[in-house]
């Protein structure tokens, strides 16, 4: 349902922008260090994509992005994957002729996993994220950024109700401007 939500977002993303609007695609990797009511995961790999648009120094996007980490116990280990859908409203201050720095909040749906001795526990739930990052203008369709992000979920899991969900995340991205 959530997941639907979110498409219906973009989709009025779409709709909404004005005809002059720049649209891109973005790629991003970096590093996450995710935390699940008060237990540390560690640092993981994260990755994502988006679509968006931008308006003078407003863009809006939708993306989807890749949270992981490990819990280990001495000898087994609990492994954690979450996608998180997202929303996000930036704004884009330039601070020379290439380069700009942008901040930024949005909403989200976290939808996580975490395995361990053979069985797993999902959880899902909203959450909201603020980013904040720097941008550099490599030609004229392509742009280089370091975002850092902080994302707070509410999450229901399977048997054991409700548990809080915090990330970290620092990536490298590039925005190609179609």
């Amino acid at each position: 349902m959530h997941k639907l939500s979110l498409l219906a977002a973009t989709a009025l993303l779409a709709m909404a922008a004005p005809a002059h609007a720049e649209w891109y695609v973005k790629a991003s990797v970096g590093q996450s260090e995710t935390e699940v009511s008060g237990v540390d995961f560690g640092e993981a790999l994260t990755y994502g994509a988006a679509l968006g648009a931008g308006v003078g120094p407003v863009r809006v996007e939708a993306g989807v992005d890749r949270l992981g980490g490990e819990l280990s116990l001495g000898g087994p280990s609990i492994d954690a994957d979450a996608l998180v859908y997202s929303g996000t409203a930036y704004l884009d201050l330039r601070v020379g002729q290439n380069a700009s720095i942008y901040a930024g909040a949005g909403l989200d749906y976290v939808d996580g996993e975490a395995s361990f001795f053979g069985s797993s526990i999902e959880a899902s739930g909203d959450g909201w994220h603020w980013s904040v990052g720097g941008a550099y203008r490599l030609n004229e369709r392509m742009i280089a950024e370091a975002q850092v992000s902080q994302l707070t979920a509410d999450l229901d899991a399977d048997f054991i109700g409700s548990v809080d969900l915090d990330a970290t995340r620092v990536t490298l991205g590039l925005r190609l401007e179609l």
